[in-house]
């Protein structure tokens, strides 16, 4: 009776034994995908995007959620305003009011560079934005409780920008400097106190000034010194100065110079070139050189600048550069419709520019020399007629 329990006993523990041997794979795969998941969760990049609504900052949202390697990176938005992050559904535009002071009440938004004289037009607003109602003050962003814990990069996008700066109070002036250089200096400080390694920052073109005249050349490179030629330029310019000193290891500090910015989604120049497309049978035929950005262009720029961890200040722009005149015929080719290009007409725009800032706005020169555009890998994932017919096919 002994010996038989034993053997029973024995028999039990070989079963069990086999049995587990069975399921180890099992739970070897499982305990597999566990610790590759942690690697992964480890090795993720977690952006915040401070400004919530902007055409930049939803347009980098959503080429990183549909990039082949979307699982790399976490992105969360940040209305500045409140300091809670936002989910994507939320991120609609609304309008506020500059400053009272104005002739004509205009709209602040979140900074997106669009000329050399502007950022994205001022037709729109977001919640990012600053609300300045008759003799209120602007809103003190010192006092904001902002959490940037565990944040790899902060991507300032946050800002105003204005449609006519020449028509702009001294109280509206002062505004700039509080959101577009002040903010974005607080933001990046705080960013740094926690913990966050890099800090990029949406300046433009504007600080070389405006366009050339009609008919005069005017080519950026590595040698030109930045000349704001008004109070919107130097709040980009001061604001760099100001991140600058910050940028010292372990917190790297990306500044982009980006010139007139388009794609889906986009308005500013862009739209009045379409319309001029769409309604006009004929146009102006110029012979104008400008440095233009494709939207996913600049997303696929940003891409590396987080990827490759770098530090410094950069030009992203097309490779190919634009002419008013073609893009108005490509604008009008995206619709299968034909505009007739008429030249001999640019001594009538010549005498017009001294009437009117828009025809040099239109068709003056800015351009950045090749030097200054390249970066080590490409970024131009399309070019300038696709980049047309894209953003023309989403308007459809």
């Amino acid at each position: 009776k002994h010996k038989s329990k034993n053997y029973a006993l024995k028999r039990r523990n070989a079963q069990k034994t086999r049995k587990s041997r069975k399921r180890e794979p099992k739970n070897y795969a499982r305990k597999y995908r566990k610790v590759q998941k942690a690697r992964k969760n480890k090795n993720m990049k977690k952006i915040l995007i401070t400004g919530a609504g902007s055409f930049i900052g939803t347009s980098f949202e959503k080429y990183i959620k549909n990039h082949q390697k979307a699982a790399e990176y976490e992105i969360s938005v940040m209305d500045t305003l409140t300091g809670k992050t936002v989910s994507e559904a939320a991120q609609e535009p609304r309008k506020s009011s500059l400053s009272a002071g104005d002739s004509k009440q205009s709209k602040s938004s979140v900074e997106e560079p669009d000329d050399t004289n502007q950022a994205e037009s001022g037709e729109k607003a977001a919640n990012s934005s600053v609300q300045v109602a008759s003799g209120a003050e602007a809103v003190d962003y010192s006092e904001k409780e902002w959490d940037f814990t565990g944040y790899d990069v902060v991507f300032h996008v946050a800002g105003i920008a204005h449609a006519d700066v020449g028509k702009v109070s001294e109280e509206g002036k002062e505004l700039y400097k509080k959101v577009n250089t002040d903010l974005a200096i607080d933001v990046a400080k705080k960013a740094k106190a926690a913990g966050v390694k890099q800090f990029i920052f949406m300046s433009s073109a504007i600080v070389y000034g405006a366009s050339s005249p009609i008919g005069k050349e005017k080519v950026i490179n590595k040698d030109t010194k930045p000349e704001p030629e008004n109070f919107y330029g130097e709040s980009k310019l001061n604001a760099e100065k100001g991140l600058k000193e910050l940028d010292i290891n372990p917190f790297k500090v990306v500044i982009l110079r980006p010139p007139m910015i388009y794609g889906p989604g986009c308005r500013g120049n862009y739209n009045s070139l379409r319309k001029f497309a769409l309604k006009l049978p004929f146009f102006p035929k110029v012979k104008n050189e400008r440095s233009m950005l494709y939207i996913d262009n600049l997303c696929e720029f940003i891409r590396l600048m987080i990827d490759n961890e770098e530090s410094g200040t950069f030009h992203p722009a097309n490779a190919e550069l634009s002419n008013t005149s073609e893009m108005v015929r490509l604008i009008a080719k995206a619709h299968d419709k034909k505009i007739a290009l008429i030249g001999g007409t640019s001594w009538l725009l010549k005498i017009m520019s001294h009437f009117t800032g828009l025809v040099n706005k239109a068709f003056g020169n800015l351009t950045y020399s090749n030097e200054l555009t390249e970066y080590k890998e490409n970024y131009r994932v399309c070019s300038l007629e696709d980049s047309i017919l894209s953003t023309e096919k989403s308007k459809k």
